[in-house]
């Protein structure tokens, strides 16, 4: 008769069981029970060992959805993290184009105050210097000539 792999689990875990209950307990061990010989324990014992041997699968079911759970979690985190990733990467374009355009209005406002700065006054414009030296000039020559003319 072949076992499989569950059936051969199930006899060792126990066995063990019986090992350690046969040490922890100092009562007498029967070889033959009507008829049947073996290892037999009293009832409460045998009672604990089998469902403790009867509990084994649906605690390895037990850990196949906890490890399929942990999966789960693993993968959501990955992607909050790839997730986080991007809004990273969005936030610092987002900051560096801002950096860009603080930049722009500062060279913008330097120039605008560069502009401002440079004018001077209409006064010192070379056109209103020119205008009023022609003026003068004319006016001494108007002036002369009424001179002359009235000196002779």
């Amino acid at each position: 008769m072949k076992l499989n792999s569950l059936s051969r689990q199930k006899l060792l875990i126990a066995l063990i069981a019986c090992m350690v209950s046969l040490s922890a307990s100092a009562q007498s061990v029967r070889l033959e029970f009507n008829g049947k010989s073996g290892v037999w324990f009293p009832d409460d014992m045998s009672n604990r060992i089998l469902s403790d041997v009867e509990t084994i699968p649906l605690l390895k079911e037990k850990i196949q959805l906890l490890e399929e759970s942990l999966k789960l979690s693993e993968n959501s985190l990955n992607k909050a993290v790839s997730l986080e990733t991007v809004e990273h990467g969005h936030m610092e374009m987002l900051y560096l184009s801002l950096e860009g355009s603080i930049k722009a209005l500062e060279g913008a406002w330097e120039e605008n105050d560069k502009l401002k700065r440079s004018k001077s006054p209409w006064w010192k414009h070379p056109a209103v210097w020119f205008t009023v030296g022609v003026a003068v000039t004319s006016g001494v020559l108007v002036g002369a000539t009424q001179v002359i003319k009235v000196s002779k």
